[in-house]
């Protein structure tokens, strides 16, 4: 499922390995308001308590979307 602006994603548990750099937790949610796609990979800018910070895909997941 493709992340795309707007979105709703919560951080997954690797985030924890990032916990020097910032203060996440996993299961935290956000919107992804950025994208920037790079050669090697694609990062995104979410919003998460009001603070925007930048992860990878592998730190993030869309939130699934129930009919």
């Amino acid at each position: 499922m493709a992340i795309k602006n707007g979105d709703l994603v919560i951080t997954l548990p690797k985030i924890k390995e990032v916990q020097s750099i910032v203060n996440l937790e996993a299961g935290q949610m956000g919107f992804v308001v950025e994208i920037e796609h790079g050669a090697q990979s694609t990062v995104y800018g979410v919003i998460i308590d009001s603070k925007k910070y930048y992860l990878f895909d592998d730190e993030i997941k869309k939130m699934e979307e129930k009919c």
